[in-house]
């Protein structure tokens, strides 16, 4: 009795402790999302990128995490890591970058799809995931040599995703154990040789081999069918192809594929089997007993051995039914049913086969459908003409063809509406319009179906600035140029103009033109914080970094304008930013490729953008060159040089 009980004890413990075991792994849930930034087949570094959240109720110490990715390396050479950017994204932004790690492991049991992989890490009191925050990672890797990778049979590589997806070909371990993700499997066989092959009638020619892949045989004309029976012989090994098989008169080919377990070598049996076809007389018979329209007549009238025929239809006739029957009713015909009908001379062609599949005959009916003696017009006035700023001087009318217009200097822009009086005419040079300082001509063209044109004339003056205001000299979209604060404005529109949303902090650098000189000299590295002023080494919180779709380097805006000897000045209401320096103006918008300098459209190859941490970041040689400095980039180091 004190054994049965105590045996009952040491059960129960054990099964709580499992129990509790178990249920705090449940409570520690962490799922794992990868996309490739580059997908060509070749390329000289692998860059995946992670996405990892924690989906559980319990915090995840980033210590005790893993991620790995599988390649092949495509020729054995030292490798380097990279982490470009960690930070956790959620609740709030968290750098994580200089604590993340990469090791490369050599797979031994060498596979198809992977000898090595990428084992991701933490280190240096990296803190913990909270439950529902997500941590990304932007990594590369490349050889010392920078030789290129065949990333396409990769096993962890995705061809497709452009952004974070789930994908299993990526693993995610917590204290060493798999969470998340398939590991490769390991070498499999390649036998895709068969053990037997049969068919239920006939017999085959040769006697099978598994060796010879190519068999004949014969049935009755009576056997519609025959089942086919094949054995792999490794039973791990896949076969289709096999069991019930209609057959045809004549040749039949049947295809018996084993394919062993690697997936991708296989065996391709083939049976010729040949149904005996029965001695029947078969009909050349390819006449038509009938032919008609359903509009339109038939010219000349309908004989089967006349294969030929036009007929007329009014131009409002767009469709037409064919209808044909044949004089042997096991002879097919095919072109008939609805057709449609264009302007002028449509071909229809009617064709019978016969029985026997070969006799034919083809029937064709030209059809000509009349075309609408409709007259073209000439009519290219306008039927309104109309400014969304200031007023038309003289007051529209259809024939008067110049016109004038005055705006105020805070009008940077204007909308030309127009409509012509003829519909089918084509109306160009409306829509919205920028303005610079002084006069601005604009041309509304009318051109009439016929092609006759009419062009209209406004010349727009936009006055200059007064108070010692800046007119910002612009054309172009994103609101045009910048408006200075005038001594009318009241201290609340000056100060919102003066503001600057963004704010770059740099450690031991304020920026500040009125107390430090500009920097002349700067040093910078791609993917790294550390910029180095006239020798002296700072920080930024916010990494150049290289746009992957232009190739163009973007850095934090503010820091690189200052230290240029600029100044910035952020226009919310219109998501701008105005860089000058003396008498050059620059106003970049964000989202925008288009850029005013000195009043001037230019375009960029890539657009402004804020990003993490609330930065505002540009293209960094376009902004250096218009402030007159000079750039040069190291494509070995990553380092970028700016003199000014």
């Amino acid at each position: 009795m004190r054994k049965a009980t105590f045996l009952l004890l040491v059960l129960t413990v054990l099964f709580f402790t499992l129990y509790a075991a178990e249920a705090s792994f449940a409570n520690t849930r962490l799922s794992l999302e990868m996309f490739n930034d580059s997908r060509s087949e070749s390329v000289n570094a692998l860059d995946p990128r992670f996405k990892i959240t924690n989906t559980g109720g319990e915090s995840i110490n980033l210590a005790d995490v893993k991620l790995r990715y599988y390649y092949t390396i495509d020729g054995e050479k030292p490798q380097q890591f990279w982490c470009d950017h960690a930070i956790i994204v959620s609740p709030t932004y968290t750098s994580v970058t200089s604590k993340v790690y990469g090791n490369f492991v050599k797979i031994s049991e060498l596979m198809a799809t992977a000898d090595y992989y990428l084992e991701i890490g933490f280190r240096d009191n990296p803190g913990q995931l909270a439950p529902n925050s997500a941590l990304e990672i932007q990594s590369r890797i490349a050889k010392a040599d920078w030789s290129n990778y065949t990333q396409t049979n990769d096993y962890s590589f995705n061809p497709s995703a452009t952004t974070y997806v789930d994908w299993d070909k990526v693993t995610a371990y917590i204290s060493g154990e798999l969470v998340f993700g398939k590991e490769p499997p390991a070498n499999q066989s390649s036998n895709a040789d068969l053990k037997s092959l049969s068919i239920s009638e006939g017999t085959l020619t040769p006697a099978f081999n598994k060796e010879n892949l190519s068999y004949t045989a014969e049935v009755e004309n009576q056997v519609n069918s025959i089942v086919v029976t094949a054995e792999a012989e490794d039973d791990k090994a896949q076969v289709v192809g096999i069991g019930t098989k209609a057959l045809g008169l004549g040749e039949n080919t049947v295809e018996v594929t084993a394919t062993a377990e690697d997936g991708t070598t296989e065996k391709i049996y083939i049976i010729t089997i040949t149904r005996k076809v029965a001695i029947v007389p078969i009909s050349n018979n390819a006449n038509l007993k009938s032919l008609s329209l359903s509009q339109g007549t038939l010219t000349p009238a309908f004989n089967k051995e006349n294969l030929s025929y036009t007929a007329e239809v009014e131009n409002q006739v767009n469709s037409i039914v064919v209808t044909a029957e044949a004089e042997d009713d096991k002879a097919e015909v095919v072109g008939i049913g609805t057709k449609a009908l264009g302007l002028g001379e449509n071909t229809i062609e009617v064709t019978a086969t016969a029985e026997d599949g070969t006799t034919e005959k083809i029937y064709i009916i030209t059809i000509t459908r009349k075309v609408a003696v409709v007259p073209i017009s000439n009519n290219a006035n306008l039927k309104s003409l109309s400014l969304s700023q200031g007023t038309l001087t003289p007051a529209f009318n259809k024939d008067t063809l110049s016109y004038t217009a005055a705006v105020e200097n805070q009008v940077n822009s204007i909308v030309v509406t127009a409509e012509a009086e003829d519909a089918k005419a084509e109306v160009t040079g409306i829509g919205t319009k920028s303005l610079a300082v002084g006069t601005n001509p604009i041309e509304v063209k009318v051109t009439a179906e016929d092609a006759t044109e009419k062009v209209y004339n406004i010349v727009i003056t936009r006055a200059a600035a007064t108070n010692g205001g800046s007119s910002g000299g612009s054309s172009g979209g994103g609101g045009g140029g910048s408006s200075r604060p005038t001594s009318g404005d009241s201290q609340e529109e000056q100060e919102e103009t003066e503001e600057i949303e963004e704010t770059e902090e740099i450690e031991g650098w304020e920026g500040t033109q009125e107390t430090s000189p500009p920097k002349k000299k700067i040093r910078l590295t791609i993917g790294k914080p550390d910029i180095t002023l006239d020798d002296e080494t700072q920080q930024l919180d916010a990494m150049p970094f290289i746009d992957g779709e232009t190739n163009r380097t973007l850095v934090p805006l503010k820091f690189i304008s200052q230290a240029l000897g600029a100044d910035v000045k952020w226009l919310s209401e219109t998501r701008q930013v105005l860089i000058t320096e003396g008498d050059t103006e620059i106003l970049l918008t964000i989202g925008s490729k288009e850029v005013l300098v000195n009043g001037e459209i230019i375009l960029i190859d890539t657009e402004p953008r804020i990003m993490p941490p609330g930065r505002t970041f540009v293209p960094l040689r376009f902004v250096s060159e218009v402030l007159g400095a000079t750039v040069e980039y190291d494509e070995a180091t990553r380092e970028i040089s700016i003199e000014k």
